[in-house]
C-alpha cells in the first residue's frame, strides 16, 4: 500500500511538509521564532531544545524510576514483564488480561485478552522493536531510547479501556502552573475528545462522537492528578502528563514533550493560542 504521507515528506522535506500542514489546518503560515500557536512551540522545542531528561522521561520503562522518585511508586501501573528480545517471551509468561506496549514511541499498544496467540503477539512485538519512531515523527529523543516491550496489568473494566486523561501542564515564571485537560474517551472505537481548564467545570472544546463530560466520581482523583502533574513538571516549562482513573485512584500513563510532533490540529485555533500563551519558553 502506498504511503502518501511518506512520499509527500520525501518530496518536500519534513520541515516544509509540516509548514504546509500547519497552514492547511490554521490558515496561518507558521513562525516558530515568534510563535503564537501551541504547535509552533512544539516545533520550536523539537528543533532547539534537546534536554537530556526528554530521553529518560519519554522512555516508558525508565520513566518509572523518575515517577517513583518524584511522586511515589503507588501511582505506577504494576509491571509484569519487560522484554528486550522476542526470544525471551515464552508460553510460561502470563500475558492474559494485560496490556503490552513499546517504550520508545506512540501508538504501539495491544490489549491482550484471556485467550491469545503467542505467535501473533511475538510477530507484533517484533515489528515494534524494529520501528525507529524518530524516522516517522522526527522527534529526536525517541531514537536514543533502547527499545523494549512492556507488559503491564490491565486497567480495563468489562473489556473497556479506561478514559485517557491528559494534563497539558505549563510552568509559569513565578513557579505556578497552568493546565489544560484533554479527555480521550473510546480511544479504539467511537473516539471523542473534550478539553477543560483547571477548574474542570466546563468543557470548552470538543470533537468526535460519544461523551465529553467528566464523571463526577473522577473529579477528586483528577484534582489529585493535577497536583501530581505540577510536581512532574517542575523540571520543565511544559509537559503533557497522562493519567488513568481506576477505582477512583489516578495511575500514571506517560510523559510527552512534543505531542503529535507539532502536527496535532485537534485543539481549535483559540485553544491553541491559549496553550501557547501558557507555555513560557
Amino acid at each position: 500500500m502506498i504511503n502518501v504521507r511518506k512520499i509527500a515528506k520525501l518530496i518536500t522535506g519534513d520541515n516544509l511538509y509540516w509548514k504546509l500542514k500547519f497552514f492547511y489546518a490554521t490558515k496561518k503560515w507558521p513562525n516558530i521564532y515568534d510563535p503564537t500557536f501551541f504547535n509552533e512551540k512544539v516545533r520550536w522545542r523539537m528543533l532547539h531544545d534537546q534536554n537530556y531528561l526528554y530521553v529518560k522521561c519519554a522512555d516508558k520503562y525508565e520513566v518509572r524510576n523518575y515517577i517513583e522518585k518524584k511522586i511515589g511508586s503507588e501511582y505506577l501501573v504494576p509491571l509484569r514483564y519487560m522484554f528486550t528480545n522476542n526470544d525471551d517471551i515464552t508460553d510460561k509468561c502470563i500475558l492474559s488480561n494485560s496490556v503490552a506496549k513499546s517504550n520508545h514511541g506512540a501508538g504501539m499498544i495491544e490489549f491482550i485478552p484471556e485467550t491469545y496467540s503467542l505467535s501473533e503477539l511475538k510477530n507484533t512485538f517484533g515489528k515494534w522493536l524494529n520501528i525507529d519512531y524518530t524516522s516517522e515523527s522526527n522527534e529526536k529523543h525517541y531514537s536514543r531510547i533502547p527499545r523494549k516491550i512492556l507488559i503491564e496489568e490491565s486497567l480495563c473494566k468489562e473489556g473497556k479501556p479506561p478514559v485517557d486523561y491528559k494534563f497539558h501542564t505549563f510552568k509559569q515564571a513565578d513557579g505556578s502552573f497552568r493546565f489544560v485537560l484533554q479527555l480521550v474517551n473510546g480511544r479504539f472505537h467511537n473516539e471523542s475528545r473534550g478539553y477543560y481548564l483547571e477548574d474542570l467545570n466546563k468543557c470548552i472544546w470538543s470533537h468526535g462522537e460519544g461523551f465529553h463530560s467528566i464523571p463526577q466520581e473522577h473529579i477528586k482523583p483528577l484534582k489529585k492528578a493535577m497536583e501530581l502533574s505540577s510536581i512532574l513538571c517542575e523540571d520543565f516549562n511544559y509537559v503533557r502528563v497522562d493519567w488513568y482513573i481506576y477505582d477512583n485512584k489516578p495511575y500514571f500513563g506517560e510523559l510527552t514533550f512534543t505531542p503529535g510532533a507539532g502536527s496535532s490540529y485537534e485543539f481549535g485555533n483559540e485553544l491553541e493560542k491559549l496553550m501557547a500563551k501558557y507555555w513560557q519558553l
